[in-house]
């Protein structure tokens, strides 16, 4: 229970309101009904949206997307993973022992989503790469870049994996990045945390 709830939990940024979710828990605890408590991510609010556009999706073509749909976040951003975090942190603080709470999940979806092409995201791509290969030449051979000639000079010459492309070793590396990056260990340590 939670997933799905965040703009319900955080109406305005800062505004928390868990006075609603309190009688439900006790609802269910009254009733013998154990709860896992799944922390909120995705759909993140529109207000994160609003102030920090960082968090908005950017197509392939480089359009900003508005949020339509649920997996519309663009969870590598800083922004994004700071205040996910300050949610997980409060829920965590209100929920950790209440008596129906049985476990605790965090977004089971992670890199479910659609695939942001900011320059922002390419260059925490190129960062990520940079520090997993080492070298242009690490990251050639890794890729075998020699195919296709598509061997890389630099970091720089680096660039998103295309979503409509076939799936292949550049996409799983960017859907690792993505989790990496949405602060899911950092979230998963946080509820750790606060339980115990």
């Amino acid at each position: 229970m939670g997933d799905l709830s965040w703009g319900s939990f955080e109406r305005a940024q800062g505004e928390v309101e868990f006075e609603w979710f309190d009688k439900v828990m006790d609802k269910m605890q009254a009733n013998g009904i154990k709860v896992i408590l799944d922390i909120p991510g995705l759909p993140a609010p529109i207000w994160l949206h609003r102030g920090y556009p960082g968090v908005d999706i950017v197509s392939q073509n480089g359009t900003r997307l508005p949020p339509a749909e649920r997996y519309m976040d663009d969870i590598s951003d800083a922004d994004y993973a700071r205040e996910a975090g300050i949610m997980a942190d409060a829920l965590m603080r209100r929920y950790a022992h209440h008596p129906a709470v049985i476990a605790v999940g965090y977004d089971n979806k992670i890199g479910n989503g659609f695939m942001s092409y900011s320059e922002a995201d390419r260059q925490r791509f190129i960062s990520w790469l940079t520090k997993k290969y080492g070298t242009v030449e690490e990251l050639n051979k890794a890729w075998a870049t020699q195919r296709w000639s598509r061997r890389l000079s630099s970091f720089d010459d680096v660039d998103l994996p295309l979503a409509d492309a076939v799936p292949g070793f550049c996409s799983v590396c960017r859907i690792l990045y993505l989790a990496e990056q949405a602060g899911a260990r950092g979230t998963m340590q946080r509820i750790l945390a606060a339980a115990f």
